[in-house]
């Protein structure tokens, strides 16, 4: 039986007889391929917030993973008139445009110094008057452009989709509305960035932030004071909730 033969056994599993995912889910090159197709390549990711964004010309640069390995560079800037996302790299060479976060009246290219505008339209670069198109017509910055991927903002959080057929994000997170549209969260602002890099699954890191009855015995000065260690955790409204009760099969 392949992995995927016992993730969709253990999905049609009642809540009562639900036990952790098969060990292999969290190791298995297959599954992770699956994963970054579906969950992260192909799904809305979360990259920056409007706030870090507030002026013209302010941009954030992200790192979206993708099927088979390594990472496809975005870019998230300010334009005029909106926000917008746009491949990180120039389409003259595949240089790398910016990095990090910042501001920029224009988006220079360090290799031959091409210009673009903040809605990824070409200025021109430096000598090209003499060249011609692939077509024999005289180079036309007007042809050129950073090509732009689908972005959508949700209470102040920047959303990116690698597909550009991919639903719209906004009709899957209206039902968040009634639990956090109270804390107003499209005004907040960034006080400190934090990032940590943890050597595991995905996964794990995810159960472990759903799991009440480790805080007991881990976070018993803080949160294992209050509340009731063995609840089951609800994701979302309508969904399974995630048991203290499931346990890990070899």
């Amino acid at each position: 039986m392949s992995v995927f033969d016992e993730l969709q056994a253990h999905s049609a599993l009642s809540f009562e007889q639900a036990r952790m995912l098969p060990l292999e889910a969290y190791s298995s090159e297959a599954v992770l391929d699956a994963e970054l197709a579906t969950v992260f390549a192909g799904d809305w990711q979360c990259v920056a917030r409007t706030a870090d964004l507030s002026e013209v010309g302010d941009y954030v640069c992200a790192d979206l993973p993708v099927v088979g390995g390594g990472v496809r560079s975005i870019v998230v800037i300010r334009g005029e008139d909106s926000i917008r996302a746009f491949d990180n790299v120039c389409v003259h060479r595949g240089a790398q445009l910016l990095t990090g976060c910042g501001n920029e009246t224009r988006i220079t290219c360090p290799y031959h110094a091409w210009v673009y505008r903040h809605d990824g339209s070409l200025i021109g670069g430096p000598y090209m008057a003499e060249s011609t198109e692939a077509d024999g017509a005289p180079f036309n910055p007007d042809r050129h452009r950073l090509p732009e991927i689908r972005l959508e903002v949700w209470n102040g959080f920047v959303f990116v989709n690698l597909d550009p057929d991919a639903d719209s994000l906004g009709p899957r997170l209206d039902g968040l509305h009634d639990i956090v549209g109270r804390f107003a969260m499209e005004s907040y602002v960034t006080v400190r960035d934090e990032v940590d890099v943890w050597p595991t699954n995905w996964k794990l890191l995810v159960e472990n932030f759903v799991d009440a009855y480790h805080v007991f015995k881990v976070h018993k000065e803080s949160f294992g004071a209050n509340g009731d260690n063995t609840a089951n955790t609800e994701m979302y409204p309508g969904t399974l909730d995630w048991a203290h009760h499931r346990v890990v099969e070899a």
